[in-house]
């Protein structure tokens, strides 16, 4: 097979002179971007697959483990704007690299470890496209080290293959399926802190399958997914938390404007943990509408109910008002703003059978000019433990800014600001991470 490099859309760059300046600018207003898991915008990847709306604005739930989206890294590097041909694959490098400083590695309340850090997050896809069929595969990575902090070295591994397949102008199919290998940073989890991070093994795959054109009046869709993880470390406490899940769910579509659907949707997921005994089963109903993408305000909106029934009779069973917003709004070609509000519940990490998270988030992504722009977002996570008077607030900010010194390679510095209150002792922290990253791909 032969092989052949293209390069596309190379814009006039801007002088080196140009993008010092732009930089000392960041670093003198404290200006940066997503903390170190954001994920990539959709202009910014390769492939045909896109971030889901406001996907880095969902708090991480310990019992469900999917892929970051983008990357570790993602946000630090450019636009795809090349790819590398070998029939019958499309393939798409990225690399990105970031140093800094962290005040609260280990998210203590009283002492808390402050560390210098590098980390490097390599990604790379290759993807086929035939007719209406897309399948691509990625592998990703993240590299972290810390200079005051050496048992907090990570490293974190994830394969993950896509499908996107059109049966026919009525059915259609979105598949995942993954494999992880990563850690959860120490005190990001509700127990206490071991000798080093968590390492968990997991893997899982979900789809949609639907049937009804999407400019039909109506629509099905049917959803299912299974996951299963396990904790590779730290047995005689971790253990307890090594879980699988089974998720279905059917959603039905109707039209009643030209980019405006009503929905209704019924999800069960069940809990099965293989050392422990708060096995669960969740239902939600939930009804809404869903806002066709390509207008200017795009994404879904849900209200409804969640029940949560527990198999060991110890535990008590709860039904709470349930929550699901993702929106997107677009005012201007170069700038997009994600709307996330949520109220659901996560299977419990060490403190009471379960939390019901209230979730509000919202970012911006500006380009200011084709060869700068900046990204800013704030999420506020309430969390109230069921059979427990345990009550959290957690507040993320972020801000960063990018400068693409060619098409293939972005500088950026980025800040974000992290801080938990608690009615438990000892669980508030806070926590400052500043750092400055180099991007590229082809």
């Amino acid at each position: 097979m032969g092989k052949s490099l293209k390069i596309n859309n190379w814009q006039k760059s801007p002088t080196w002179a140009q993008g010092i300046f732009a930089v000392l600018g960041l670093v003198s207003t404290g200006a940066t971007h997503q903390a170190l898991a954001q994920a990539v915008s959709s202009s910014g990847s390769g492939s045909t697959f896109t971030t889901p709306i406001g996907a880095t604005l969902i708090p991480y739930n310990a019992a469900l483990p999917s892929p970051l989206w983008g990357g570790a890294l993602g946000s630090s590097v450019p636009g795809q704007r090349g790819f590398v041909r070998s029939e019958p694959f499309f393939i798409y490098p990225f690399v990105a690299a970031g140093f800094g400083t962290n005040s609260n590695v280990r998210l203590q309340s009283t002492d808390p470890i402050k560390s210098n850090f590098f980390q490097i997050a390599p990604r790379l896809t290759a993807d086929i496209k035939s007719g209406g069929q897309v399948y691509a595969l990625t592998y990703q990575a993240s590299i972290v080290r810390y200079a005051n902090s050496a048992p907090d070295n990570v490293i974190d591994h994830e394969l993950i293959g896509q499908s996107r397949n059109q049966f026919s102008a009525r059915s259609d199919l979105n598949a995942q399926a993954f494999y992880l290998s990563r850690n959860e940073a120490r005190g990001s989890l509700n127990r206490l802190l071991n000798n080093e991070p968590d390492h968990f093994s997991a893997f899982g795959a979900n789809g949609t399958f639907g049937y009804g054109a999407l400019a039909a009046q109506g629509r099905f869709e049917l959803d299912l997914g299974f996951t299963d993880k396990k904790y590779d470390n730290f047995r005689v406490v971790n253990s307890a938390f090594d879980v699988s899940t089974f998720n279905i769910a059917g959603r039905f579509l109707y039209r009643v404007a030209p980019r405006v659907r009503m929905l209704a949707e019924l999800r069960d997921t069940e809990y099965s943990y293989k050392n422990n005994n708060i096995d669960s089963s969740e239902r939600r109903l939930l009804f809404g509408a869903s806002l066709d993408a390509g207008a200017a305000v795009s994404g879904t909106a849900k209200i409804g109910v969640v029940n949560k029934n527990f198999k060991d009779n110890g535990y008590k069973d709860f039904t709470a008002p349930a929550m699901e917003v993702a929106l997107r709004w677009l005012p201007l070609t170069y700038s997009t703003w994600d709307f996330v509000a949520q109220r659901v519940p996560y299977d419990s990490t060490g403190s009471g059978s379960a939390t019901v998270n209230t979730v509000l988030g919202v970012s911006w992504n500006h380009n200011w000019q084709s060869y700068f722009s900046t990204y800013a977002s704030m999420q506020l996570v309430n969390s109230d433990f069921r059979e427990s008077s345990r009550s959290d607030r957690l507040t993320n900010l972020s801000f960063g800014g990018y400068f693409d010194v060619r098409t293939w390679i972005r500088f950026g510095a980025q800040v974000s600001s992290n801080a938990r209150s608690s009615d438990v002792i000892g669980a508030d922290y806070k926590r400052n991470v500043l750092m400055f990253t180099i991007g590229a791909t082809l």
